[in-house]
């Protein structure tokens, strides 16, 4: 908001400002949800909060400030940098920690997001994380031919099957990004075999 529109004015960022505009600083699904009038009285809150700070900026490029903020609080995601495949996780054959709740559909879509921490599984229906997985915790199949990602632990606390077109990709990126991964924790490949499985039919 504080790029976009400026220093927050009460007599013109006020209730109704956003409307048709809320796309512009919230995903759709949130934009056009029935909490989008609440979704706007929290935002403009907050742009009144951020312009008052502005001024205290310690950096000469108040515009370049917020960009630096906006991008720390992106990198707080676990999913932050991450690739994105989409798919639909089949319930009947899956398992997770009792923890994590979904809504039990024979199939869920969702994104499986990969980046240099692991695999981070996202509901498309609530746009929330379902779990995330880093590399050394976790086995991993990807079949191109059969467009399925199975995901799971030797110890059966967790076995997860997505369907996905785009199985053979996420193989060849997880595969490089297992093994930097690996690298970089344990400082050697040694353990690569031991987590990464994978099937390129």
């Amino acid at each position: 908001m504080q790029v976009l529109y400026g220093d927050h004015v009460s007599t013109v960022h006020h209730s109704g400002f956003l409307q048709g505009q809320l796309e512009e600083v919230l995903p759709v699904a949130m934009a056009t949800s029935r909490r989008r009038v609440e979704f706007e009285r929290r935002i403009l809150a907050q742009h009144s909060r951020v312009s008052q700070s502005v001024s205290t900026f310690s950096d000469n490029d108040p515009q370049a400030s917020l960009y630096k903020q906006y991008l720390q609080k992106c990198c707080q995601w676990p999913f932050y940098g991450a690739a994105f495949f989409h798919g639909s996780l089949a319930t009947k054959t899956f398992r997770l920690p009792t923890q994590v709740k979904i809504h039990r559909k024979a199939h869920v879509p969702v994104n499986i997001a990969v980046n240099t921490s692991g695999f981070h599984l996202i509901s498309l229906e609530t746009n929330s994380v379902i779990t995330s997985l880093s590399y050394d915790s976790v086995d991993w199949d990807a079949s191109a031919e059969k467009h399925c990602v199975q995901l799971s632990r030797s110890d059966k606390t967790l076995h997860v099957q997505i369907k996905t077109r785009m199985a053979g990709l996420f193989s060849s990126l997880v595969s490089r990004m297992s093994e930097q991964y690996l690298q970089r924790s344990h400082g050697n490949t040694s353990t690569t075999t031991s987590t990464a499985h994978t099937q390129n039919d």
